[in-house]
């Protein structure tokens, strides 16, 4: 058996190590921290209303998102089922999952459904019946 590194294993590590540094020099370097560090310019295009240049994009906070919870659906023993969240209308999915029994259930599909929605299909591999709900993050 060998004891020492192999020729491959220290060029990976070193690499790895330039790699990690340039990362934290990028980060603690060009990290924007505050609005004033963003130029005026670039904040007045990502407010444009949709269907101008900027499209879309918008600048919010967590305080901007809307949390939908979907109805729940009754998942028998050995059943498959699927749940839907909408957000409101003019808000878009960001984010989702969901909510319901953890033990033997089995998540199929856990996506974005459109641009306003979240799907969840899954099944129910335990003797209990239960129900199970899709989240939806949403945001203007």
């Amino acid at each position: 058996m060998r004891n020492r590194l192999s020729t491959a294993t220290t060029i990976a590590c070193v690499a790895l190590f330039f790699t990690l540094t340039g990362a934290g020099l990028a980060a603690s370097r060009y990290i924007v921290t505050s609005k004033s560090e963003i130029a005026p310019s670039a904040l007045k295009a990502a407010r444009s209303p949709a269907g101008t240049s900027a499209g879309a994009a918008s600048i919010f906070s967590s305080n901007d998102l809307v949390v939908v919870d979907g109805l729940g659906k009754f998942m028998a023993s050995g059943g498959t089922v699927t749940a839907r969240a909408v957000c409101p209308k003019g808000d878009f999915v960001v984010s989702g999952g969901w909510a319901g029994p953890l033990q033997d259930t089995v998540v199929d599909y856990n996506q974005p459904e459109g641009s306003r929605g979240w799907e969840v299909v899954a099944s129910n591999d335990s003797q209990i019946e239960g129900a199970i709900q899709a989240v939806a993050v949403c945001a203007p």
